[in-house]
C-alpha cells in the first residue's frame, strides 16, 4: 500500500509495516494511526525501547471502555530479536489482530516470514510526479499543474517544504488558483536549483533570466567563491550527461548525485561536449586564479560570468 492511499475507509484493523527513506513520509503514516483515536486516548501505545515481544501482545490486549481498538506503534531500530521472540511474534502475527492495530514503523528486526505477516505501507522519497499527485489536496482552490511541478522542482521533492510552502502561497493567493508566477514571487529556490537555472539559461542565450537567478543566488549571502565553485561542479555534470548513454537514474548513482541534477542538466538546448569542456575548464581557471591568490573570488566570479555571458 503507498502512504498517500492510507484512509480509514480501507484500514481496519491488523499488522502494518511502515517502510522508506522520507522522514516527512513515515511520519504521516504512523500519524494517520495516531489519529484513528481521539487525542490523549488511553488506547495509543508507543514503543520506542522493545523489551520483549509480550509487550506488544500485552498492550494489543488492553481493555477499552470506550470501545476504541489498541493502536501500538513499534519504532525501535536497535533491538534484536533472538529465535524465541521471533517464533512468538510470528505466532502473535499469524492470528487476526482486528480491531487492534499493531504498526512496525521504520523496524530493522523483522524477518522475511514476519513481513509477509503485514501489510507494508511504502514510504519512500517520492518522485515528482507523485509529489504533484499529493500536493492537489494542500491547496483548496486549486493549483495550476505547472506551478505544481514548478514547486516540486523548487522544492527538491521535499515534501515538508511543500507543505510549509503551500500554507504560504493558499495565504498569498486566498480564494483562487495558484499561478506559476506565484510559486515564483513567494518560494525560495534551493541553491542547486538556481545554479541549474542559471546555467541552462546561459546555454539557451537567456542571459536576462540567468542574471536573474545570479542576482537571486547572490541574494542568499553565499560566498562568491561557493557560487563558482557550484557552477563548476553543475558544468562538470553537463559534460558527463552529455557524454553517458546512461539513464538519469543509472548515472545519479554513479555520480552520488539526485537524478534530479541529472535531469536538470540535460534539460534545455543541447550543446557539444567540446564546448562544455571548454567552459568548465574556464570554471577551473578562474577558481584556480582566486585559490591561488591571483584575485579575489568576487572578481574571479565576476570574471566567470562575463565570460559565459560571453559565451567565451
Amino acid at each position: 500500500m503507498d502512504v498517500f492511499n492510507l484512509n480509514p475507509n480501507n484500514v481496519h484493523g491488523g499488522a502494518y509495516f511502515i517502510s522508506g527513506d522520507d522522514g516527512f513520509l513515515v511520519k504521516t503514516a504512523e500519524d494517520f494511526f495516531r489519529h484513528l483515536l481521539p487525542e490523549g486516548s488511553l488506547s495509543l501505545h508507543i514503543i520506542d525501547k522493545l523489551t520483549s515481544v509480550e509487550e506488544i501482545s500485552s498492550c494489543l490486549g488492553v481493555y477499552s471502555f470506550d470501545g476504541s481498538p489498541n493502536v501500538v506503534i513499534i519504532r525501535d531500530t536497535d533491538v534484536r530479536l533472538d529465535d524465541n521472540s521471533h517464533s512468538a511474534l510470528l505466532a502473535l502475527l499469524s492470528h487476526d489482530l482486528a480491531p487492534d492495530y499493531a504498526v512496525f514503523s521504520n523496524v530493522n528486526f523483522l524477518s522475511p516470514s514476519e513481513k509477509k505477516c503485514l501489510v507494508s505501507i511504502n514510504c519512500d522519497k517520492p518522485d515528482r510526479f507523485r509529489c504533484v499527485s499529493y500536493m492537489e489536496k494542500l491547496f483548496p482552490f486549486g493549483i495550476e499543474k505547472n506551478a505544481a511541478f514548478l514547486l516540486t522542482d523548487y522544492s527538491e521533492n521535499n515534501l515538508a517544504k511543500i507543505n510549509n510552502e503551500s500554507i504560504k502561497l493558499t495565504a498569498y493567493c486566498g480564494e483562487r488558483k495558484v499561478t506559476v508566477k506565484d510559486v515564483e514571487i513567494l518560494v525560495a529556490e534551493e541553491r542547486e536549483v538556481q545554479v541549474f537555472s542559471f546555467a541552462n539559461s546561459i546555454i539557451n542565450g537567456n542571459n536576462s533570466a540567468a542574471l536573474k537567478s545570479l542576482e537571486k543566488l547572490r541574494s542568499f549571502g553565499i560566498a562568491p567563491a561557493t557560487v563558482l565553485s557550484t557552477l563548476s561542479n553543475q558544468f562538470q555534470r553537463m559534460l558527463f550527461c552529455s557524454l553517458s548513454p546512461l539513464s538519469d537514474e543509472e548515472l545519479a548513482s554513479l555520480m552520488k548525485i539526485k537524478s534530479f541534477a541529472v535531469k536538470k542538466a540535460r534539460e534545455g538546448k543541447k550543446i557539444g561536449a567540446k564546448q562544455l569542456k571548454s567552459t568548465f575548464q574556464m570554471l577551473v581557471d578562474c577558481e584556480y586564479r582566486f585559490k591561488s591568490g591571483e584575485i579575489s573570488d568576487d572578481a574571479a566570479l565576476n570574471i566567470a560570468v562575463n565570460k559565459l555571458l560571453r559565451k567565451e
